[in-house]
């Protein structure tokens, strides 16, 4: 059976003995329930291959990357401890990749910002709550928790265009084609309709994929 290839980047984590590689199993449980075949990128000397290789690229929410991708500024040395420098060089070598050749780009939370900081958008630099709690994503009814923080997009990519609002504020996005799109949330930052959404969302991602 050839199963559609998603490729994912883990999460960086700094320890005594070195540098772990943190993999979320539910992203690849999930992928793995709705017939794809997840991937783990691990060496940023492959980035090519790695998209030769598989026919969609999902981003991951997570730490903020460097404020240098987009023009901004390390306001403090402790600002600097948060960085996944690994992590950063790879997804944004791995997303312009994907790009160049024209396979799906989908994103989630830090994700979505690196997706849309490739397409010339820019991020807010901290998470925050959103006013308005209800909306509507992919046909589903989403609440966010009270306490849901979120990152935020200062200007939207090039080509891309909002999906889902609250206010003025984009909580989703894609562009004309559907092979890019971007959630601004997590399932599990929503009281109802987030696990539904997000699972929509990944069912997408490979329905963009085979079609390559």
């Amino acid at each position: 059976m050839n199963q559609t290839k998603i490729l994912i980047v883990p999460e960086y984590e700094t320890q005594s003995g070195g540098t772990v590689l943190v993999a979320d199993r539910t992203v690849s449980h999930t992928l793995t329930e709705l017939g794809a075949l997840p991937i783990y990128a691990l060496d940023i000397r492959t980035y090519q291959e790695y998209a030769e290789l598989s026919d969609g690229l999902l981003l991951l929410d997570g730490t903020l990357f460097h404020p240098f991708r987009y023009g901004g500024i390390v306001e403090s040395f402790q600002e600097l401890a948060g960085y996944r420098r690994l992590r950063d060089d790879i997804e944004f070598a791995l997303a312009e990749e994907f790009l160049k050749c024209k396979k799906p780009v989908f994103g989630i939370g830090r994700g979505a910002l690196v997706l849309n900081t490739v397409l010339g958008g820019i991020p807010e630099k901290e998470r925050s709550h959103v006013a308005d709690p209800h909306f509507t994503c992919f046909t589903q009814n989403i609440t966010l928790q009270a306490n849901a923080s979120l990152y935020e997009i200062r200007r939207l990519g090039d080509g891309l265009h909002p999906t889902s609002l609250s206010g003025e504020r984009i909580l989703s996005y894609t562009d004309d084609t559907g092979r890019l799109q971007g959630l601004l949330f997590r399932p599990d930052q929503a009281e109802a309709g987030g696990a539904e959404a997000y699972k929509s969302f990944l069912a997408e991602l490979i329905k963009e994929a085979k079609d390559v």
